[in-house]
């Protein structure tokens, strides 16, 4: 994920765009920013409605993944996914949420 370091908190996504071929996820706010995560594993969105606010954006480890995200997000157990692998929560206040597992 490019700038992971970056605030995302309220920001609005009003577009997504998966390139299939070249593993890549872009997500497009209201105020004309994009979230970008590269080599794209596995991705579950949920939700994307008329008004998607990302609370925040948590970035974990497979072993840091907490167990109500696990349950939430039963793909996380899959005995192929590696720690060398990035975990990325969107974690909503309104609509859109998901998980994106990138390598």
């Amino acid at each position: 994920m490019e700038n992971a370091h970056k605030t995302y908190h309220d920001k609005e996504i009003v577009n997504i765009y998966h390139d299939k071929k070249n593993r890549i996820l872009r997500l497009l706010t209201l105020d004309d920013d994009e979230i970008k995560f590269e080599n794209i594993i596995q991705i579950e969105l949920n939700y994307f409605s008329e008004q998607n606010v990302i609370f925040d954006i948590h970035e974990y480890n497979l072993v840091s993944i907490p167990q109500n995200l696990k349950e939430e997000y039963p793909f996380l157990n899959n005995n192929r996914l590696s720690n060398d692998f990035k975990y990325y929560h969107l974690d909503s206040s309104t609509g859109l949420t998901g998980f994106i597992v990138c390598s």
